[in-house]
């Protein structure tokens, strides 16, 4: 069956050195479903998404500032794909994202072999849903900004 989710974190980054991780969902070979990541020669926050069928999508934001926070939300419907930076639109895509496996989930890090990518920053916090959560994001970003001041 198709993959649908809604992810929404906080995260700052201190340093962007070595393209630092925010959560990898899937495993840590190249075949990863899904990683979440800072890049490091353009300081944007990145979603790319590779199904099991080798095909893949990728949204990145505009640039980032160091040691400032932001709220991240990112969704699938199993079709399409969308990223929002601080309750902006940050791109979209669409790959049918098939029968992926979440079967290895790290945050701040590419995977548990991994000896780059880790993330120099924090993250305050981090919410998945099994579901499509587009219709309620906007509620759900002000919320987590009543919390953090964000925007």
């Amino acid at each position: 069956t198709d993959k649908v989710w809604s992810h929404f974190s906080v995260t700052e980054f201190n340093n962007v050195d070595n393209s630092p991780i925010v959560a990898n969902l899937g495993n840590s070979s190249d075949n990863s479903p899904i990683i979440y990541s800072a890049v490091s020669d353009a300081r944007k926050y990145r979603l790319f998404i590779r199904d099991d069928a080798d095909t893949s999508v990728l949204l990145e934001s505009g640039a980032l500032s160091l040691n400032t926070p932001y709220l991240n939300h990112a969704t699938t419907n199993g079709a399409a794909q969308a990223q929002f930076v601080n309750s902006s639109a940050a791109g979209t895509g669409s790959t049918n994202t098939g029968a992926m496996t979440f079967n290895r989930f790290t945050l701040g890090a590419l995977g548990r072999a991994a000896t780059t990518s880790f993330l120099n920053g924090s993250i305050s916090e981090f919410i998945i849903y099994n579901t499509d959560q587009s219709a309620n994001r906007p509620a759900i970003e002000a919320n987590i900004n009543n919390q953090y001041d964000i925007y």
